[in-house]
């Protein structure tokens, strides 16, 4: 019951200051602009015994011209279309393209109405003839329905505003002069004023497909100049359109100047997909999702791309969010193949092992890229979670094992495939949920018996003091 009372007594003075501020402002607008002037001078001389000659009637006419004020209101209309625009997220070029028509619109109308008021006001009264010389004398348009008398104005003020003539008659009376030039100062610059807004409005429409066309038209001019050849000119310009599709804008220059809240929603949902379907992000706090996910580099490869060659120090692991790659072993045959939601590369986050494995873009690839230090900063204060994936790693390790010994033997230093039986055993995931590749059975070995790397001491990560498994070969997953 007193919140009742707080709450109406807040809603009293709330409507009390919103009487003051209309007070102030518009209620003298609106009453002189509202009220019907033609009905009281009818009523007074059915009425009353006044004796109310043309010349009062002269004087209501003139009076009457406080109902333009009216035309105040248009500002409104346009306020309530920005609230429109703010309310359904509508794009506010579209809003600034209806505000521009109306303006013009009402411009028109009111130039036109202009022309016909001031012909009429200095038409002569008592029965006398209108002026001969007046421009709707000389079209004949006295006795003419409105709509004919509305079209001829219309084209007279659209004639002065585009500075085409003086429509169908030309001026010569004083007023009507008067008003034409009036009608030409007031027309020309609002036509202008529409002209430029209709072309910034143009220049801002697709700004990221003309920011698009532009960058590619430099790096085009760039490969000419460096006679790059043609089928390399031709890959670079389909990862370009591969890449921001046909759109380009700075995502970096966009995130940074968000807020942090707002910055993290914007990666999440941009990587909602990848964090759905890589089974290696399922299960852990949302904390170390997010401060993984704001870590990950965008990166797009082409068909037959390598992503990453054997033999070479790994220091980061790809998420595949769309496409296919081939993991190749040392002789060229592909042992396995990853696509949407598959990761591959885990194990060079905690060690410095080489890579053992080649993999190939095999379509248009859409990944993400963690190096080892993003990493770590990541989990850093989660110790649980950095033994999780010590673990995941060393089951995979051992899995490998008996998955290399049915599959692989080391021949002379390479990898041989056996018969076509035991081939298709090369393709198997290697732990439940994520395809694995080709793995050194020694190497394997080591990382089932004996620990991958030095769990986190008191909440941190030493990277100068963590101890690297060294080892020859190859490791237990694509590193």
């Amino acid at each position: 019951m007193k919140f009742s009372l707080i709450q109406a007594e807040s809603l009293l003075q709330l409507n009390e200051k919103l009487c003051r501020h209309y007070m102030r402002t518009w209620f003298a607008i609106d009453l002189l602009s509202t009220i019907p002037y033609d009905a009281i001078f009818v009523t007074i001389d059915d009425n009353t015994d006044m004796n109310l000659s043309l010349t009062h009637y002269h004087m209501v006419k003139y009076i009457r011209l406080l109902e333009l004020l009216k035309v105040f209101r248009l500002v409104r209309v346009i306020r309530y279309f920005t609230r429109f625009q703010e309310a359904y997220m509508i794009d506010a070029l579209y809003i600034r393209v209806i505000n521009l028509h109306i303006v013009i619109f009402f411009t028109l109308h009111w130039i036109g109405c202009l022309h016909y008021l001031v012909a009429d006001m200095c038409r002569p009264d008592g029965g006398l003839p209108p002026k001969p010389l007046s421009w709707v004398s000389r079209l004949d348009l006295w006795d003419e329905p409105v709509v004919v008398k509305y079209v001829n104005c219309v084209l007279r003020a659209i004639s002065n505003m585009a500075c085409l003539g003086y429509g169908a008659e030309v001026p010569r009376e004083t007023e009507d002069i008067l008003c034409t030039i009036f009608s030409i100062m007031c027309g020309a610059t609002f036509f202008a004023l529409f002209i430029g807004n209709l072309s910034s409005i143009l220049i801002n429409v697709d700004v990221a497909q003309k920011k698009y066309a532009e960058v590619l038209n430099q790096v085009a001019e760039y490969l000419r100049f460096k006679q790059i050849p043609k089928e390399l000119q031709n890959r670079v310009m389909l990862y370009y359109e591969h890449r921001y599709r046909r759109n380009f804008f700075n995502e970096v220059n966009i995130l940074q100047s968000v807020s942090d809240v707002l910055r993290q929603e914007l990666q999440m949902f941009n990587c909602r997909r990848l964090v759905e379907e890589v089974p290696l992000f399922h299960g852990l706090p949302t904390a170390i999702v997010q401060n993984i996910v704001g870590r990950l580099q965008f990166e797009v490869y082409l068909p037959q791309d390598v992503v990453i060659g054997a033999h070479t120090v790994g220091d980061s692991m790809y998420f595949i969010e769309h496409g296919a790659v081939s993991v190749l072993a040392p002789n060229g045959k592909a042992v396995a193949h990853l696509r949407d939601g598959d990761f591959f590369g885990e194990l060079a986050l905690i060690t410095n092992e080489r890579r053992n494995a080649t993999v190939v873009a095999t379509s248009y690839c859409d990944m993400y890229r963690l190096e080892r230090e993003d990493f770590e900063e990541a989990i850093m204060g989660y110790p649980e979670v950095y033994n999780q994936l010590v673990t995941l790693a060393e089951r995979r390790a051992a899995r490998t094992t008996k998955v290399a010994d049915k599959v692989l033997h080391v021949d002379e230093g390479h990898l041989v495939k056996q018969d076509e039986d035991e081939s298709k055993a090369a393709t198997v995931k290697l732990n439940d949920e994520t395809p694995s590749d080709i793995v050194n059975p020694v190497t394997a070995e080591k990382l089932a018996t004996k620990p991958i790397i030095q769990l986190m001491k008191k909440d941190k990560i030493d990277r100068k003091k963590s101890k690297r498994i060294a080892g020859s070969g190859s490791v237990s997953d694509i590193n």
